[in-house]
């Protein structure tokens, strides 16, 4: 028996390749529906679902701050853009079936059933770093608590 799952193994390393598929996108200017555009249509390409009701947001002092609810798939609708002093996560959640999370009784947990794959990276629009991948460079910066105290 082996010890990974082939197609579990494809769905995460699709999800990864998507995440920094977003990230490699990202400018000052770019319209923040840009991202669920193209997660959706990575998912889409590989046969895969988005879970339609969890979301990339932005990030600071608090978990969830502005902008909110940066949704995983193409709102015409939504008009923001990404500009200097943003913080945002990238969050593309992948699926082989299900489109939505399921909230647990003790109001935390999120299941989706059946396989699904995350990943996570966050992204900081600054004048100094232009577009600075935070969860895979924090370690490189030496005064990491300079860049934050002039954002917050």
């Amino acid at each position: 028996m082996p010890l990974y799952n082939p197609s579990l193994t494809r769905l995460y390393d699709h999800t990864h390749n998507t995440m920094m598929k977003v990230i490699s996108s990202l400018s000052h200017g770019v319209k923040l529906n840009e991202i669920g555009r193209i997660i959706q249509s990575e998912a889409r390409k590989s046969g895969y679902k988005v879970i339609m009701n969890l979301c990339s947001h932005g990030i600071g002092k608090s978990l969830h701050e502005t902008p909110n609810d940066i949704l995983p798939f193409y709102s015409k609708d939504d008009k923001r853009v990404l500009k200097e002093g943003m913080v945002i996560t990238i969050e593309p959640f992948l699926s082989t079936g299900a489109e939505y999370a399921v909230e647990s009784p003790d109001g935390w947990t999120l299941c989706v059933s059946p396989d699904n794959s995350f990943f996570k990276n966050t992204i900081l629009s600054s004048v100094d770093l232009g577009l600075f991948n935070i969860t895979r460079n924090l370690y490189k910066v030496r005064d990491y608590t300079s860049v934050f105290n002039r954002l917050f």
